[in-house]
């Protein structure tokens, strides 16, 4: 179920080519999100993670797993 802050987040799909590029753009869809934008570190990394494609996830599978040593306790 969506919440207030994030109901009309919609992430862009990602980015192969230009990883770096897609990042930039999630960031924006944070800053438009309505009714707010979204500023937590932790639901920025869960949208990102969450919209990996399973290729690119198991790449990168030592970040996803070790997740707690990446996100900052504050923002």
């Amino acid at each position: 179920m969506a919440t207030p802050e994030t109901a009309a987040v919609v992430i862009p799909q990602f980015i192969q080519r230009d990883p770096a590029l897609w990042f930039y753009m999630i960031e924006s869809t944070f800053e438009l999100a309505s009714p707010k934008p979204i500023t937590e570190s932790k639901t920025k990394y869960n949208y990102a993670v969450s919209h990996l494609p399973p290729d690119i996830a198991t790449v990168v599978r030592d970040v996803i797993i070790n997740r707690i040593y990446l996100i900052p306790t504050a923002n």
